[in-house]
């Protein structure tokens, strides 16, 4: 007898084992889960309620109205927030999240060389804003050329 790699065995000393493997496969069966408690379950009575609108990333408090305040002088520092000027008026965002707000009407934007030529300090690169009628006295006492009167 030949075999299929062709090599000749004698037939009379070959040996056939067979093996027989039995595999027995459990099968479990699984109970079905709990019911909830009926205190758990959702349920809807009677008429549903409105949801409430999601927080908007932009959203902001009302501006403070800073128009009747008793300063003639206010000055902002960029660190803390941003002044913004409109023919309106002028609004300070600050990085807090507060709004403020300045009537045109009642308030001005002034240069900060201007503000330095009457006299007055300011850090580099802060904003100032002033009253009406005391940028109108401070420029007078500047024509006037009476700077000994500045303060």
């Amino acid at each position: 007898m030949r075999t299929a790699i062709g090599i000749d065995v004698q037939s009379d000393i070959m040996e056939i084992h067979e093996i027989t493997e039995y595999r027995q496969e459990r099968v479990a069966r699984y109970a079905q889960p709990p019911a909830p408690p009926a205190e758990r379950q959702f349920k809807i009575v009677g008429e549903r309620e409105e949801w409430p609108a999601p927080p908007s990333a932009l959203a902001r408090p009302e501006p403070v109205n800073m128009t009747s305040d008793d300063a003639n002088v206010t000055v902002f520092n960029p660190a803390y927030g941003r002044l913004v000027s409109r023919e309106i008026g002028h609004a300070w965002f600050g990085n807090d999240g507060t709004t403020t707000y300045w009537n045109a009407s009642d308030w001005q934007r002034v240069p900060p060389d201007v503000f330095a030529a009457w006299g007055e300090l300011l850090p580099d690169g802060w904003a100032v804003l002033v009253r009406h009628a005391y940028a109108n006295a401070k420029r007078r006492q500047v024509t006037a050329n009476n700077r000994g009167m500045l303060r």
